[in-house]
């Protein structure tokens, strides 16, 4: 495809200018809005209070033990500890990172130039991302995949440089960037390796002579190593806590790299990229237009490669395939840029995507049933009792393999941050009968006791014996006939359930 040029094109419109920079301007400033109407007052769910516990260690030895334990890639905590060392743990000084990598993953496309791609392109593309409804979600959580949907942008416009133009500075750029997006989530290695496949069957003897710029890959191969009996650990059957890719569920991980899980809207971007494909069949492209279509190639192939591996192992979430996002969107870009008019064809595709992000009340649901997934709350129930020792018990699958004095960090996290350190007994609940006698055996000795039970409703025990302590424990007053009898307390108790998960607290009276 090399050499050709582009067909003549139709003089445009100057509604479509117009209206693609009212849709451009006027809808991100919107969606800029709905993420800071989201923000204030946001709990952290489940993950989230991982990473609290991560970044809040007291000291180094104890932050490099947890991220070693941890099965996620250790550059976001890192970056996390150094910024939350300056400014504090509070929930929005945790998020802000993210927030701000999103919004530098959307100007990305206009700040860096994109050969091959026109102005209108790069808008509209940056646009894009921004108004993708997940890159919306993550901006407002404090876990890796604002910065990742960061370092994966500036990876695809990374190879796009160095597969139209090959040379030893720009592949240095890319191997330096795909390290770093690979030491942020390990699931980027999948974009990095079918870039690095085209990079090579492209230019052969050109992309060898750049072999150099591999040293940046020594440091992700040190900790890969040094990381890899943890990853096997959590990697195991019966540790897993993520089924198999199947036909029944493929579309929603396709659907994700578009916008929300939900069929009608990929039927929507589908049916105006047909229109769409049809109008511009006709017309050619030069060499780096060339060069950016085998980059969004890159991205599609690397979605159906990780969706092949999670078929045959469960271990595919939605969420770990935004490294092959900006590809996938770069791809819509470049179809409708094809169209005699492909500024009104750019403000018809971006016009579903902001439809959807600037949907403020559904956004805001999803959070709030998505931080009913954590303890925050709980534990502020707990706080004003101050416990001497607190109870934490995990009742889901994806604790199961978790270290036990990382499962008390996690359990006492929101109490340790208000200023509190209760004696913490972590207690694992998995495949046994009914867990209240051991929960209520863990807190005798102490004087102000408190029971924090995190339970997944279907597949934890749970699910077989409800959470009940304030109804099976009601305590009993002391015998009338003997003032010295104290009788026996019960419990107090704060409950809570989402839509798979729920979290009970409780404390003495």
């Amino acid at each position: 495809m090399a050499g050709l040029a582009y067909a003549p094109r139709v003089t445009e419109r100057p509604e479509g200018r117009v209206l693609l920079r009212v849709l451009i301007v006027g809808g991100c400033l919107a969606v800029l809005g709905v993420r800071l109407w989201l923000v204030p007052g946001i709990a952290l769910w489940y993950d989230e209070t991982w990473t609290l516990m991560i970044v809040a260690q007291p000291d180094l030895a104890g932050f490099a033990r947890e991220v070693w334990l941890d099965p996620n890639a250790p550059l976001y905590y890192l970056l996390l500890r150094l910024w939350t060392g300056i400014v504090g743990t509070g929930n929005l000084a945790l998020l802000l990172p993210s927030l701000s990598c999103v919004i530098a993953a959307a100007a990305l496309p206009l700040i860096w130039r994109v050969d091959g791609l026109s102005g209108a392109g790069r808008a509209t593309w940056g646009a894009l991302l921004f108004c993708w409804v997940p890159g919306i979600l993550f901006s407002v959580e404090a876990r890796c995949y604002g910065l990742l949907l960061l370092l994966a942008t500036a990876g695809t416009i990374a190879f796009a440089d160095v597969l139209a133009v090959p040379s030893r500075r720009r592949a240095a750029i890319w191997c330096v960037i795909g390290a770093t997006a690979m030491l942020t989530h390990y699931f980027a290695v999948f974009p990095v390796a079918v870039q690095g496949v085209i990079y090579l069957a492209r230019h052969r003897r050109a992309a060898v002579r750049t072999w150099p710029a591999l040293a940046a890959y020594l440091p992700v191969a040190a900790w890969g190593l040094y990381h890899l009996p943890r990853l096997l650990h959590w990697s195991a059957p019966d540790v897993a806590w993520y089924g198999r890719v199947t036909l029944a569920t493929a579309w929603q991980f396709v659907a994700f790299t578009v916008g929300p899980l939900t069929p009608v809207f990929p039927a929507m971007v589908l049916a105006i990229l047909i229109v769409a494909a049809w109008a511009g069949r006709r017309k050619t492209m030069d060499g780096a237009g060339a060069a950016l279509v085998w980059v969004a190639a890159a991205g599609g192939i690397a979605l159906l490669v990780v969706m092949g591996v999670g078929t045959a192992r469960p271990m595919l979430s939605p969420r770990y395939l935004t490294p092959v996002v900006p590809a996938i969107l770069l791809g819509l870009v470049l179809i409708v840029e094809r169209v005699p008019q492909p500024r009104i064809g750019f403000a018809l595709l971006l016009a579903p995507f902001l439809a959807f992000a600037l949907k403020a009340g559904a956004l805001s649901a999803f959070i709030a049933e998505q931080s009913r997934s954590g303890w925050e709350d709980a534990s502020d129930f707990i706080a004003p009792a101050r416990p001497d020792r607190l109870v934490f018990a995990a009742d889901t699958p994806g604790t199961s393999g978790a270290d036990a004095g990382s499962l008390a960090q996690l359990g006492a996290a929101f109490l340790t941050r208000a200023g509190q350190h209760p004696a913490v007994s972590s207690v694992t609940l998995a495949g046994e009968g009914d867990p209240h006698p051991r929960l209520i055996a863990a807190t005798r000795g102490a004087v102000r006791p408190a029971i924090l039970w995190y339970y997944d409703r279907r597949r934890g025990v749970a699910a077989r014996f409800p959470p009940e302590i304030a109804v099976r424990y009601p305590g009993s007053p002391g015998s009338p006939g003997s003032p010295g009898s104290p009788g026996r307390p019960g419990w107090r108790c704060w409950h809570r359930v989402s839509e798979a998960t729920g979290v009970m607290a409780c404390v003495r009276r």
